[in-house]
């Protein structure tokens, strides 16, 4: 190649480099909100739950029947919300 066309492709490719990474890293910030709002819902079952709260199953049992946490049955099951649990947590609600 002739250096003359050698040396604007260099200096294009100078004056791209910027250009390009900051589009990568809007890119990437983007594709990361987007992944964070519709990451699924993280359901535990009782087992998992008693560690997350620290409760022992018969007292996050009585909390469940007197409907003080969150829960869901589904099947003869109980299952908890992570997120919803961490509000519990966090509020009391």
């Amino acid at each position: 190649m002739e250096p003359e066309k050698l040396d604007f492709f260099e200096t294009l490719a100078e004056a791209l480099r910027p250009v390009i990474a900051q589009e990568i890293r809007a890119s990437v910030s983007e594709a990361m909100k987007v992944y964070n709002k519709t990451e699924p819902e993280d359901i535990i079952k009782l087992d998992e739950a008693v560690k997350f709260l620290g409760l022992t199953r018969n007292t996050i049992y009585a909390k469940v029947s007197k409907d003080e946490i969150p829960h869901i049955k589904r099947g003869g099951r109980l299952y908890f919300s992570r997120k919803k649990l961490r509000e519990y947590l966090e509020f009391g609600t």
